[in-house]
């Protein structure tokens, strides 16, 4: 390409953004005449998108984090369809001032028991979720009648005496599956086990074909290849989130009737024997209670973040725009100036909510950033016209100051929000559904907070604007007291940047060296019992169930034999055994304990022979093996569905995990995957249609870890190479596009740095700091640039463009700056750490930006801007 047809490409440039200038200025003088027109426009849209709100659909369940096809996500879908969920709540109890095997405490067991199996069978019940109940009292136990099995339960709803008591905790504590599952070691602790159909419900379809509620009921009837092949399910439904907050609303309901009450919401009163406290959300209630209990498990969690995202949304909401309207005030010290701009960027939350809704997405917890990134960022706009209208009104009527205003500042807030929309729209590289969602939302929300802001806002000032601050003596129009000490200010920075140029360059390029060491220091992690700040229960609860009972996570090794009765095979269940052994075996920090087919086979197969502790084994051959499990499925076949097919084909072996850090879980599931190896590959000799796979919740987590770390990443590159694209082809020459570009490498640089010495991990959430900051933070360097771009083509001076440019939009960086990174900060008051660390990244980021703009960039400027033309400027 030669220099005049570059040149003449870059013409064109300047040539659109002439064109898009003037547009600008024609935009004021429309509204001016046609301002009742554009506010009903506006008012209708508004009315359109708000019908949006009420479809508005928050989840935070797996099935929502990946794609449709995924693998992972199909092989866990196959494992629920034929072994059920694994959605299941644990409800841990302490009786007051006794133990578990007391008649007293089985007693009020009991009526809890009793009163949860009712509820669940009535109609329209939340409660109607739960599958199967268990507890000491209710628990499946194997006994020998004969030469057959017979399944009862342990102890039955006649509840005997504390003598006899005495003598079945004895028994008890001699049966291997019991102590650690029933009730702890010591006696102190009992359990409740509540298993849910949660995600295994098979969707039901209308006539149309479309997806509709399913009823309770499986229906095996619906496709009878997929049990025969493993790729072919029929659609699994997505519970509504709703109905999580409904089940544990149900429940805390009936705990509540018997007087059951859990200390970390503040209902403590039997002297806190859990050890927990009392969460901050509550006081202790004075109502007696008949026993203690802390809850965990999956519909918990659930429900848990459920609420949180329902009652802090619109905590962090109120507080952003309290904080925005005291800035705005501060800034502007005009009323209108404080509620034209609030207005826009409330409508614009509204605007692009309503939509989602209207589009029926899901989203997650990240609908909080959406809605901070709409009124932060989406404001910024605003301030530039407002402050830029300000500027000029000192010496201009309000209408000459409006045009004046658009005609400086319009093309910088066109391409301002054109690289912000580009840094988060960057995300949807990412295989994440939710963060791709998210991306989507956010952007839509920038791009209707910059239409409300072109063709709203100056309809609004036609009815009522700000006026100029006066002197009181003469009456003459003057800046405000703010905006004087900010000219001061500004003053200063062309001074030193002038002066010290060099210096300034250098102090920047240490601090960037000095963050690059904190890069080795950077974890990916995801902590699920980090994520809520301590006082809330939450913690709390899982430490403890962790530390009696294994912990409520699992991960599901599924078998498939690919044939019928291929799990009558004692090689198989050998190798099945040998895996489960040595999961226990080398990995006791992680494994509570191990459950399978395995462990009914040699209960079964002791029991068959008088009870002797040398047969708890798997029988020698298979045609004994088949005997065993023949006696077995009789006797238990509700039991033996939640570790084998009604074919025999397919099994299922869990490790029942304590919780940990995703980073930790890193190397354990690569000890998984090698001992499936090691002893399950060996079987496919004899049976070469064997497959088997690992599934579950920590397995997914894993698989999003993963993605986040590589596709944030490339999603963070996607966005530096757009940006610096449409830097290059504004400012015509790979100087400007450099020097562009350094004091926006300079925040992401330190904030990065800042995760890495301060031991800060990056989660799905932190990690959106990257793109996000690159888009948000390139718009001062643009509004900068342009500026200083337009005083160059006008023929100023390169020095003389420098300090004009400070002056007009030096004050409007410095505002719009304080308005991001006040919001921002707004997220340290939620109890979610992720979003606590997000807002604290996102400031620093932000901060740092508008210091390397004020400062890096024009010291770079007068170091290296040698020359005082552009390309173009011929024009």
């Amino acid at each position: 390409m030669t220099t005049n047809q570059s040149a003449q490409k870059l013409r064109l440039t300047d040539r659109f953004m002439k064109k898009y200038t003037e547009w600008m200025v024609a935009i004021p003088e429309f509204s001016f005449r046609r301002r009742w027109w554009v506010i009903s426009f506006f008012v209708l849209f508004t009315v359109g998108l708000g019908f949006g709100l009420p479809k508005l659909k928050v989840d935070m369940t797996f099935d929502t984090w990946l794609d449709a096809g995924d693998s992972t996500l199909l092989d866990y879908q196959r494992f629920r369809y034929f072994f059920g969920s694994d959605e299941y709540m644990m409800i841990m109890f302490k009786p007051k001032g006794k133990e578990v095997f007391d008649a007293d405490t089985l007693k009020k067991v009991n009526a809890l028991e009793d009163a949860l199996n009712k509820k669940r069978f009535e109609k329209g019940s939340p409660l109607n979720r739960i599958t199967r109940i268990r507890t000491i009292i209710s628990a499946d136990f194997l006994e020998s009648k004969g030469d057959t099995l017979k399944n009862r339960k342990f102890i039955g709803s006649a509840i005997p005496d504390n003598k006899q008591l005495a003598e079945i905790k004895k028994f008890a504590m001699a049966q291997r599956h019991f102590p650690g599952s029933w009730f702890s070691k010591d006696s102190q602790f009992g359990a409740i086990l509540i298993l849910t159909d949660y995600g295994a419900r098979i969707q039901k379809l209308d006539e149309k074909g479309e997806a509709k509620p399913s009823t309770p009921e499986f229906d095996f009837t619906e496709t009878q290849n997929a049990k025969k092949d493993r790729n072919k399910i029929p659609k699994m439904e997505s519970a509504d989130p709703s109905d999580y907050m409904k089940f544990n609303e149900e429940l805390g309901k009936v705990l509540k009737e018997q007087k059951w009450v859990n200390p970390t919401v503040g209902e403590a009163n039997c002297a806190n024997m859990m050890g927990t406290q009392p969460s901050v959300a509550g006081s202790p209630s004075a109502n007696p209670c008949a026993m203690e209990y802390l809850v965990g498990g999956g519909p918990w969690v659930a429900s848990f973040f459920m609420n949180i995202m329902t009652s802090q949304m619109g905590q962090i909401m109120g507080l952003s725009v309290l904080l925005i309207f005291i800035t705005l005030a501060i800034a502007f010290r005009s009323l209108s100036a404080m509620i034209w701009p609030t207005l826009i960027i409330i409508l614009s939350v509204i605007w692009t909510l309503g939509l989602v809704g209207l589009s029926n997405v899901t989203m997650t917890m990240m609908i909080n950033i959406v809605a901070i990134l709409n009124l932060t960022v989406g404001i910024s706009s605003s301030v530039h016209i407002l402050s830029g209208y300000k500027y000029y009104l000192v010496t201009m009527d309000k209408r000459a100051a409006l045009i004046k205003a658009y005609e400086k500042s319009g093309v910088s807030v066109m391409l301002a929000t054109l690289t912000t929309f580009a840094g988060i729209m960057s995300m949807v590289v990412v295989p994440i559904v939710p963060i791709r969602n998210f991306a989507i939302a956010a952007s839509l929300g920038i791009a209707f907070a910059y239409i409300g802001t072109i063709y709203l806002l100056p309809s609004l000032l036609t009815i009522w604007a700000p006026g100029a601050a006066k002197n009181k003596k003469t009456g003459e129009k003057m800046q405000g007291l703010l905006e004087r000490q900010l000219q001061r200010f500004i003053s200063y920075i062309i001074r030193v940047t002038h002066d010290r140029p060099k210096t300034i360059v250098a102090i920047f390029s240490v601090i960037m060296l000095l963050s690059l060491t904190g890069y080795p220091r950077v974890v990916v992690d995801t902590n699920f019992l980090e994520s809520i700040k301590p006082g809330y229960g939450f913690k709390e609860t899982f430490e403890t169930l962790d530390t009696h009972f294994g912990g409520t996570t699992n991960v599901e090794i599924i078998i498939n034999t690919g044939k019928n009765d291929g799990l009558k095979d004692v090689s198989l269940l050998t190798a099945m055994d040998n895996l489960a052994q040595r999961a226990k075996k080398e990995r006791p920090d992680f494994v509570a304990k191990t459950t399978s087919l395995v462990n009914a086979v040699k209960d079964a197969n002791k029991n068959l022979t008088n009870g002797k502790e040398e047969n708890y084994r798997i029988p020698s051959d298979n045609q004994k093996l088949k005997q065993v499990l023949l006696m077995y499925d009789s006797a238990d076949p509700e039991s033996r569905r939640l570790f084998a097919d009604d074919d025999w084909e397919k099994g299922r072996i869990t490790l029942q995990v304590v919780n940990k850090s995703s980073f930790e879980y890193t190397d354990f599931l690569t000890q998984v995957e090698g001992w499936m190896k090691e002893y399950l590959e060996p079987v496919k000799k004899t049976n070469p249609e064997l497959t088997y796979y690992a599934t579950g919740g920590i397995p997914i987590m894993m698989r999003l870890t993963g993605f986040l770390t590589k596709s944030q990443l490339q999603s963070f590159g996607l966005a530096l190479v757009i940006i610096t694209i449409i830097m290059f082809l504004i400012y015509g020459t790979m100087r400007y596009g450099f020097i562009a570009m350094l004091p926006n490498i300079f925040p992401i640089l330190l904030t990065v740095g800042v995760t890495g010495w301060f031991k800060i991990p990056l989660d799905s959430d932190t990690l959106l700091v990257l793109p996000i900051a690159i888009g948000i933070a390139v718009d001062d360097t643009i509004h900068f640039l342009t500026h200083y771009r337009g005083e160059l083509l006008a023929g100023h001076g390169r020095l003389e463009s420098i300090k004009t440019t400070l002056r007009e939009v030096g004050q409007a960086m410095i505002f719009t700056s304080i308005i991001l990174v006040t919001g921002f900060l707004i997220f340290l008051s939620s109890i979610y750490v992720p979003f606590r660390n997000f807002g604290l990244l996102s400031a620093i980021a932000i901060s740092s930006a508008l210091i390397a703009d004020l400062f890096f960039l024009p010291a770079l400027l007068v170091a290296f801007g040698r020359s005082n033309k552009v390309i173009g400027a011929d024009t």
